[in-house]
């Protein structure tokens, strides 16, 4: 049986949910839950995710790549998360300051768990990422040739139109679909 790789492009997210245990409500303000806090979970999100699911998914001996600007905290959830079956060699890592990173609060308040509120740190990556990124998928290109290249975009900036132009030029007999 031969091998195939699968190519995962786009914009992973750090999947941050931060849970506390419900203990009073706020004396000033009574509608404001206050807790103590139980644990920090960080999961894969974005493409990030895309590839964990892929590699859960598709047999041993398929190959799943993925070429994303992440930090070191959604890398390591990544690899947990698809049982160390996704090489992110390629892929372009930034400080937690530069990547993409949703965070949630999370108390068990009237229900097992009540999501109270996300924060965003940014919309999007810097340009310089964007083109250390495109550099990293002509240098994939360059040495593979995936039999499926998956893109995942959440408007973070790594998925460009001059990175798709490119990357339509380089893989001429994969179907493209929107």
């Amino acid at each position: 049986m031969s091998s195939s790789k699968i190519l995962v492009i786009g914009d992973s997210i750090a999947d941050v949910y931060r849970e506390f245990k419900y203990k009073k409500d706020c004396p000033d303000a009574p509608e404001t839950p206050v807790g103590l806090f139980e644990r920090t979970e960080t999961r894969p999100g974005g493409a990030a995710n895309v590839a964990a699911n892929l590699a859960v998914l598709v047999p041993t001996n398929c190959q799943v790549d993925l070429i994303s600007a992440l930090n070191i905290d959604t890398a390591r959830a990544l690899k947990f998360a698809s049982h160390n079956r996704v090489n992110v060699s390629d892929s372009l890592f930034v400080t937690d300051e530069r990547s993409l990173r949703k965070e949630r609060i999370i108390f068990d308040y009237a229900s097992p768990y009540d999501f109270v509120v996300r924060l965003d740190n940014r919309s999007a990556i810097d340009e310089i990422d964007r083109e250390l990124v495109q550099e990293s998928v002509r240098k994939y290109l360059e040495k593979n040739t995936p039999d499926l290249v998956v893109l995942s975009d959440y408007a973070g900036g790594v998925l460009t139109n001059e990175l798709l132009e490119e990357l339509h030029a380089s893989c001429p007999d994969v179907r493209h679909e929107t």
